[in-house]
């Protein structure tokens, strides 16, 4: 039985029991403007020997296999790696929203936005996630694991207070009952899931914080992760 042949131009289609065929296999319309391309060979930030799928714009790129791995890749546009699933079903996110850093207020006191921490040094960061204007703002929709770890330091007897803002809406509250001692340091935790849209945005509120410097200061930490 002789080849398969497009009635339309002649031309004749790979023989799946011998030809070899070199180049891309373009699935749609024509190879040039198809939706879907399967290449068997590495291309921008992926590994060789693989098949690589992907849309003509260069929008969306998926790619199975390289290096024997066995890997599933997902790369941008521009072919850079932003999500590995390793031969043994291990998955790294090497562009998951995250920001890590100490958060305060630039002086000692609460005055400043009335508690509100007005800085951030940010030790790592990625995936879209900023801190600007006393604020940390999520990149995209998901669950978000956060955390705080902080020391207030309360002169004298009284009540002073952490919380967690998200919008502008206290969303985790610590409460700091301090005694009757001139200088009296206690450390305050907050840890919590939520679900996050786009540009939602975080705040943590000192009633009276640690004077921490604008450098990296391991007693007043916070961090923000995108669970999924």
């Amino acid at each position: 039985m002789g080849k398969s042949k497009d009635l339309a131009t002649g031309a004749s289609y790979v023989d799946t029991a011998g030809d070899t065929m070199t180049g891309n296999l373009g699935i749609g319309v024509a190879p040039s403007t198809s939706p879907l391309h399967v290449v068997g060979s590495s291309s921008g930030g992926f590994l060789g020997g693989g098949i690589r799928i992907n849309d003509t714009n260069n929008s969306s790129d998926f790619f199975i296999g390289g290096g024997g791995t066995g890997s599933l890749q997902i790369a941008s546009a521009a072919g850079a790696t932003r999500m590995v699933i390793d031969g043994s079903g291990r998955v790294t996110m090497p562009y998951q929203p995250h920001i890590f850093g100490t958060v305060g207020n630039t002086g000692g006191t609460g005055s400043s936005g009335a508690g509100i921490c007005n800085r951030m040094h940010v030790s790592t960061s990625g995936g879209g996630m900023t801190f600007s204007n006393s604020r940390i703002t999520v990149p995209v929709a998901g669950v978000y694991m956060v955390s705080w770890q902080t020391l207030t330091h309360s002169s004298g007897s009284g009540r002073y207070d952490t919380k967690i803002l998200v919008n502008g809406t206290t969303v985790s509250n610590g409460l700091n009952n301090a005694s009757d001692s001139s200088s009296d340091y206690r450390m305050r935790t907050h840890i919590f899931a939520k679900d996050l849209a786009a540009n939602d945005y975080i705040q943590f509120n000192h009633t009276h914080p640690y004077a921490s410097g604008a450098a990296y200061d391991d007693w007043a930490t916070a961090s923000v992760f995108l669970l999924g």
